[in-house]
């Protein structure tokens, strides 16, 4: 069974804009199923021509690393947006087929990687598996990654992921 974590337990859930907070409640919230960690974000249309992502300040804790990190992107409008992470990948699961030997054949369970960038049809969901890698080596300096609709980007009010960074290991 899933735990959820609250804002209240270490994560900032701040909108820039205004929206109603029946709007708000349960977005961004993170939970812990099958071994990976889901940090969701919705898609909202605000007026004709203003969307944005909630929330739009997403933090990610060094403890959210150890597992698989998943991001659920929700639309649930009448029109097409996208997410897209500046310096974050997308894990694209993939099988290759190896001949070890005449006749026998092994099969390798790996995955490529791709820049994330998803686009979301009008009331689809989509799961994104991001690479962590980058993320747990990182030491010292704080991350952020800027994330936007690229569909409506001067339209669509965006965010920031933010990683702290950890202290270094004594030489």
């Amino acid at each position: 069974m899933g735990m959820m974590r609250s804002a209240s337990e270490g994560r900032v859930d701040r909108i820039a804009l205004v929206v109603p907070l029946a709007m708000t409640l349960g977005w961004g919230m993170t939970s812990m199923t099958d071994a990976a960690t889901e940090l969701r974000f919705v898609v909202a249309d605000l007026a004709k021509d203003l969307a944005i992502w909630h929330p739009n300040f997403m933090y990610i804790r060094p403890k959210d690393l150890k597992e698989r990190l998943v991001f659920i992107l929700e639309n649930p409008t009448d029109n097409l947006h996208s997410f897209v992470v500046e310096d974050l990948f997308e894990e694209i699961p993939m099988t290759i087929r190896e001949m070890v030997a005449p006749g026998k054949d092994i099969e390798v369970k790996t995955y490529s990687l791709q820049p994330i960038g998803v686009i979301i049809p009008p009331r689809e969901t989509k799961r994104v598996h991001v690479n962590t890698i980058l993320l747990e080596r990182a030491s010292g300096n704080d991350q952020h990654f800027r994330f936007y609709c690229h569909v409506h980007e001067s339209e669509h009010v965006g965010g920031v992921i933010f990683v702290p960074g950890r202290p270094r290991p004594h030489e």
